[in-house]
């Protein structure tokens, strides 16, 4: 006979579609908000998102619907909807290129919220260092960390840096890694290092070299000490010997008039 547990629907026929689980008691439906737009229901984990077709709720791994189909990112012009609200079309862009974890790019996109001012600086230089990093994804935990902690500077607006890098023609890696170091220390300590910096900067005849011999000490806050005799080719050198070529030949005409 007929297998009982079958018959009171206790047991799924062989082929039988999978039914969806009902709601817990007195949980809200999936629903349309104004503009069509899904609503998010409560108690999502970060990074599951909510299906916009069928209101199926989607594990963070899963790009697309397992009931319907529907991919995660909707169709050419929708815009993916997440528990943390709308996912950037940037930054979608930019963590797609380094398959970044869900996880990140919502908290990515939850900390751009207050950036607008440095928009597009922020995502050039996480790109820029990004595409550096051994572990893309591992660099931009600590750069969102330094979001976090007010640390994180795309560009160095301070004019003490673009005096340093127009007077020694510092170089982008050097000009970088000096505004990111500088950037966390205190007003007091900038002061110190932006004094010394020139000092050392002044004696050298490779600039950016030295900033990057020097990136350690920084780093640690440690004084960088008295610069070394000036070399060739340095700032104080090409000063002196550009002193001592107008004093010749400013020699050489008096020395001619009096004969």
């Amino acid at each position: 006979g007929m297998n009982p547990m079958l018959m009171n629907g206790m047991v799924r026929p062989p082929g039988a579609p999978v039914a969806p689980p009902p709601p817990p008691p007195g949980a809200p439906e999936a629903s349309k908000g104004s503009g069509g737009e899904p609503k998010i229901l409560p108690g999502l984990k970060p990074g599951d998102w909510l299906c916009p077709a069928c209101g199926q709720n989607c594990f963070a791994s899963k790009f697309q619907c397992p009931r319907c189909g529907r991919n995660k990112r909707g169709d050419a012009d929708d815009v993916y909807v997440s528990e943390h609200g709308r996912i950037h079309p940037d930054i979608q862009e930019l963590c797609d290129e380094y398959y970044i974890e869900t996880r990140h790019i919502e908290k990515l996109n939850e900390l751009m919220k207050d950036r607008h001012d440095t928009w597009v600086e922020d995502l050039k230089k996480l790109k820029e260092i990004m595409e550096e990093a051994r572990s893309p994804c591992g660099m931009l935990v600590v750069k969102m960390k330094e979001m976090e902690d007010g640390t994180f500077v795309a560009i160095n607006r301070d004019k003490r840096m673009q005096h340093l890098k127009e007077k020694f023609k510092l170089d982008k890696i050097a000009e970088t890694r000096l505004s990111d170091i500088l950037a966390r220390c205190s007003d007091e300590k900038k002061d110190e290092y932006y004094h010394d910096l020139e000092r050392h900067f002044e004696c050298s005849g490779k600039p950016s070299a030295t900033a990057m011999l020097l990136m350690k000490k920084l780093a640690n806050g440690e004084p960088l000490g008295p610069p070394g005799r000036p070399g060739p080719g340095s700032w104080l050198d090409r000063q002196k010997n550009g002193d001592r070529d107008d004093r010749g030949g400013g020699g050489g005409d008096r020395r001619g008039g009096d004969r």
